[in-house]
């Protein structure tokens, strides 16, 4: 068999049946079919027979930060916010991480969260930040 012959049969185009030839398919229709399943990731809009039979792999997960961690990440945030001179758009693009970390700090030891130090414009916008959520919550 060809390799045009077998990019006919698989649906594919004879320059990928040659590269995949080189990785070590076989030659044979039904040979061919089974390696591209166990060594191809392929999308959704592939032919059937050539979709992904395997499961994705999951990404190890982030290392978690230790509360101390934490404590220097917001405190690095919040003097990143108020350092914007001349681009205002740094304040509120700070604020939702500076709240997450804040969030996740509270997770792991709500006490530590009064460690942290904050310019006083950040803890405001976190106070409101709080206080407009603790709104939305209310209403629901």
């Amino acid at each position: 068999m060809t390799q045009t012959e077998l990019a006919e049969a698989l649906g594919i185009a004879q320059s990928q049946v040659s590269r995949y030839c080189a990785r070590g398919m076989p030659m044979d229709a039904p040979g061919a079919k089974a390696w591209i399943s166990r060594h191809i990731r392929l999308t959704m809009k592939a032919p059937l027979y050539r979709r992904q039979t395997r499961p994705m792999q999951r990404q190890a997960a982030a290392p978690a930060l230790s509360v101390d961690e934490l404590i220097e990440l917001a405190q690095d945030i919040g003097q990143i916010m108020v350092d914007d001179e001349g681009r205002p758009h740094i304040f509120d693009e700070g604020l939702p991480h500076l709240v997450a970390t804040l969030g996740n700090l509270a997770r792991l030891d709500e006490a530590a969260v009064a460690r942290v130090r904050l310019p006083q414009r950040c803890c405001d916008a976190v106070c409101a930040w709080l206080d407009s959520t603790a709104g939305d919550e209310a209403t629901a």
